[in-house]
């Protein structure tokens, strides 16, 4: 018998999680940075309010739907198909709003310390998206790099080389090798 509790998929937490940090960021915006100009300034105040409307819209555009797209064709997608799409979206909303705004919001902690609560919870929020964010995109860049020099520099190019020599592999005498060619036993 199955369990009756289930934990809800990654894509749908995510597919919240965002949404919630996008209305959290904006209300904070509202009632805190927007009435702060004179503190924050009004280059850094509507900064934030531009990366935040940039966000959201690259979250409703793209962001919500590769993460919605494997919730929705969960059985009909493989797992890296699912896995890869999950990733572009926690991808695109890294870049376009937790950065820039993360980057905005802790300074102004920094400088300021806590003002406002709606300030200290969107702070939270943002930097528990950020980090996760930051995490996934290091785990993307370093699976690709791997990916890439293993293709091009590792054992699998080594093998190839091996298979196109024909038996006996590259190695040989150098009267054996071609001109130009450097083998094992080059003086």
């Amino acid at each position: 018998m199955p369990p009756l509790i289930r934990a809800p998929r990654a894509s749908l937490f995510l597919l919240y999680w965002y949404f919630m940090e996008c209305f959290l960021s904006l209300m904070a915006w509202w009632w805190f940075y927007n009435r702060e100009r004179a503190l924050l300034g009004d280059a850094l105040v509507s900064w934030h309010l531009v990366c935040n409307i940039i966000g959201a819209i690259l979250y409703v555009f793209a962001g919500s739907v590769l993460m919605f797209w494997p919730y929705r064709y969960y059985h009909q997608m493989l797992a890296s198909s699912r896995r890869n799409r999950i990733m572009a979206g926690v991808y695109t909303i890294f870049f376009s709003r937790d950065l820039p705004c993360w980057m905005m919001e802790f300074w102004v902690l920094w400088k300021y310390g806590w003002i406002n609560i709606l300030q200290g919870i969107s702070v939270l929020v943002t930097t528990f998206s950020f980090s996760f964010g930051l995490v996934m995109c290091w785990l993307i860049y370093t699976w690709k790099l791997a990916k890439y020099l293993e293709q091009h520099f590792g054992s699998s190019q080594i093998n190839a080389v091996m298979r196109a020599a024909g038996p006996g592999g590259p190695v040989g005498t150098m009267e054996q090798a071609p001109k130009g060619v450097l083998t094992r036993y080059n003086p």
